[in-house]
């Protein structure tokens, strides 16, 4: 079932590394951004819509770091692409967010 999520981790990590640039480094971004992720997966789960996330990840208390913000969208993105049955599957948030992390740390732009 999550077998195709580190190929698409890796398309998604070349579309959020150049938002990162600004991040101190690339464990700093690949954590912060893995968190992000399982924050999407478990909003997406609970019914929120993508613009939803997207507003509530990026304005307000629930807000990312703002050199990470402009990750949110593309991030709320990808995960909306990945099957609704993956989202809602046991551990969905920590599988897809640790499948997320480990192509970001590898990732070399």
């Amino acid at each position: 079932m999550f077998r195709f999520l580190p190929a698409a981790a890796l398309a998604l990590t070349s579309l959020v590394a150049p938002v990162t640039a600004l991040a101190t480094d690339q464990s700093e971004t690949c954590q912060v951004t893995s968190g992000v992720v399982a924050t999407i997966v478990t909003l997406r789960a609970d019914g929120a819509s993508a613009p939803a996330i997207k507003q509530s990840l990026t304005n307000g208390q629930n807000a990312v770091p703002s050199k990470f913000s402009g990750t949110v969208a593309p991030l709320v993105d990808w995960v909306f692409t990945l099957d609704q049955a993956v989202v809602e599957g046991p551990a969905a948030a920590q599988t897809i967010s640790d499948a997320y992390r480990q192509t970001c740390v590898g990732f070399k732009p």
